[in-house]
């Protein structure tokens, strides 16, 4: 699989942890030189394009971080319109590191912090709502795989992606504000 085919399979087919709703590609929410990454907008199984991302404030898992805003997973998406919480995103399932452990055998994935128990709603940054427009982020790393690929193993490459993002447009400000920035490998 080339660059070419691997841009092509990562922005046409959501992964796996994206397929509980009607995703759409959009572009990427801010600038990024790296070529591949896919990001999609969350779009509720009502149709609602707007709701509150749950998760769990990194400040409350490891100190020294109560000055950033920013959550862990597992992740979910509350719709206003229907009330419907679907979750999105946990570390422990989805990414490379998750994905690697699974075909290795292992019981631990990714590294990353993880909250545990009922999320809570992440306020924007400009004014504190807690609704918005969700997109999510996805970035891949072409060496896993071709590494995957030589060694003749069949996988879902569009699940292996090694970073996420994920951003929320507030519908009172407009303010875009950033969710998380995990690394999801090992």
């Amino acid at each position: 699989m080339d660059r070419v085919s691997i841009s092509r399979l990562i922005s046409s087919t959501p992964p796996r942890c994206l397929r509980r709703f009607r995703v759409d590609p959009v572009p990427m929410p801010v600038n990024s030189d790296d070529t591949l990454v896919a990001a999609w907008r969350l779009v509720c199984s009502c149709g609602a394009t707007e709701g509150a991302v749950l998760g769990h404030p990194l400040s409350e898992l490891k100190p020294g971080y109560d000055d950033e805003l920013l959550f862990v997973s597992p992740f979910s998406f509350q719709c206003p319109r229907c009330g419907l919480s679907t979750e999105f995103l946990d570390t422990a399932a989805d990414g490379t590191g998750a994905e690697l452990a699974k075909l290795e055998g292992a019981g631990i994935g990714c590294a990353a912090y993880r909250g545990e128990g009922p999320g809570k709603k992440f306020p924007c940054s400009g004014c504190g709502t807690s609704r918005g427009e969700v997109v999510v982020a996805l970035y891949f790393n072409e060496d896993y795989m071709v590494d995957l690929e030589k060694s003749e193993i069949e996988f879902p490459f569009e699940n292996l992606f090694s970073g996420v993002h994920v951003y929320s447009r507030c519908s009172e400000c407009n303010e875009q504000s950033m969710v998380t920035e995990i690394d999801t490998k090992y």
